[in-house]
């Protein structure tokens, strides 16, 4: 562990001192990684893993995969839904309207939120001195839910 901490410290000034340059336009932009370079690139955790690291990506695939598949669900289950109307040659504005506005958006609204946080897993995992450069969503409802229940 003193090891690995003073290897990460060797690495971190070592890309302070490559990035110093183009720190300053950075700034001005607002919150940045913590932990990056200039160009974006984490510093990873000297201690993972091959297997840690595949096992993270994997993970991030994995849901990437699951949300476009139940993407995909829904719509095929609201297609089947309308097409009894669609063959009699009316859809109802109150059941489309569901269907279109609120159904497939509710489900592509909690992809994004399981793929933020699913996003942030991969970070801690990978680089746990770092940071997003936003608050996952998921994250901001609880927050916001252990509040109220106080």
């Amino acid at each position: 562990p003193r090891d690995a901490r003073a290897l990460l410290r060797h690495e971190r000034a070592l890309l302070a001192a490559e990035s110093e340059a183009y720190i300053a336009p950075l700034d001005s932009e607002g919150p940045e990684l913590r932990e990056t370079d200039a160009r974006g690139k984490l510093v990873l955790d000297p201690c993972l893993g091959r297997w840690e690291l595949c096992k993270a990506k994997s993970s991030l695939c994995v849901m990437l995969l699951a949300g476009v598949l139940v993407t995909f669900f829904v719509t095929y289950l609201g297609h089947r839904y309308l097409g009894a109307y669609v063959a009699a040659g009316a859809i109802p504005l109150a059941e489309g309207s569901l269907v279109v506005g609120v159904a497939l958006p509710a489900v592509l609204a909690a992809f994004l939120c399981a793929l933020e946080h699913s996003e942030w897993l991969f970070l801690r995992r990978v680089s746990p001195q770092a940071q997003l450069r936003y608050t996952p969503a998921v994250h901001k409802l609880a927050a916001r839910f252990r509040r109220g229940r106080r």
